[in-house]
């Protein structure tokens, strides 16, 4: 994979710093997702901290998803950068500035992801996170996990129903079956 500075000038697109990868990382990582989606679908996705919005802009490109992207943008790239990469991109891709609690109704989602952003959260916070994703999913709806650190997983308590890891980043699929 290329350095972060070769990343920055081969794309249009800038690395999410807070995701501390680069862009080539990302999409290769993004391509593993979508090697395991068969196994689940989409249906209607939110991303919790999309950053630059490389993953709702290739589930909107590659699968033809609606996707809602949710981030609070208050490092690089800014909102104004991320909703130049949708339009960009011409990408079906709804981008909202807010974070924990989510703004959205119970039950909204078929599928949220949380996509290199565990890590960098502090317990509390994941724990918050998961707590709400799991209230905007629809019953038997799918939580993807993709962080660089296994023991994240913890944090989620829910029905794992999914794994691998590739280079140190773990996938993992969970769902919130109701009984």
């Amino acid at each position: 994979m290329a350095s972060l500075f070769d990343s920055i000038k081969s794309y249009s697109v800038k690395p999410s710093k807070r995701k501390g990868v680069t862009v080539d990382e990302q999409l290769y990582y993004i391509k593993k997702v979508e090697g395991i989606s068969p196994t689940f679908g989409y249906g209607s996705v939110l991303e919790i901290g999309c950053g630059n919005c490389l993953l709702p802009i290739s589930l909107s490109r590659l699968r033809g998803v609606e996707v809602i992207g949710i981030d609070e943008w208050t490092e690089f790239p800014t909102r104004e950068e991320a909703n130049h990469y949708v339009k960009m991109f011409k990408a079906d891709v709804a981008l909202v500035e807010a974070l924990i609690p989510l703004p959205f109704r119970d039950s909204s989602f078929d599928t949220v992801f949380a996509f290199l952003i565990f890590y960098a959260m502090k317990r509390e916070k994941r724990r918050e996170v998961v707590e709400e994703a799991k209230r905007v999913l629809k019953p038997n709806g799918r939580f993807v996990l993709v962080d660089i650190e296994r023991g994240v997983k913890k944090d989620v308590n829910m029905k794992e129903v999914y794994s691998s890891s590739d280079q140190g980043v773990y996938i993992t699929v969970f769902t919130n079956e109701k009984q």
